[in-house]
């Protein structure tokens, strides 16, 4: 976990606690800054995702094709038709 990670987890606990004492004690503008808090972590997070990416190298998520197999796949061969 690096520094942007953690910044950011930090933000969106802050932001968490802000809007439920904002919710609780029915303050807007506290429950407000709870919700900027909450997506400025979230923002961080990303932040630290594309650093990680970045430090990691390209990587090719998504690419499962392990050859030519068919699996469910019943057809042996030719269609023949029978007359």
């Amino acid at each position: 976990m690096d520094r942007e990670h953690i910044k950011g987890a930090a933000e969106k606990a802050k932001g968490a606690i802000k809007e439920t004492a904002g919710k609780l004690t029915g303050d807007d503008k506290l429950r407000a800054e709870g919700k900027v808090d909450r997506a400025k972590g979230a923002a961080h997070k990303v932040a630290g995702d594309i650093k990680e990416a970045e430090h990691h190298g390209p990587t090719h998520q998504g690419s499962t094709h392990q050859g030519s197999t068919h699996q469910g796949s019943t057809h042996h061969g030719p269609k023949t038709t029978h007359e």
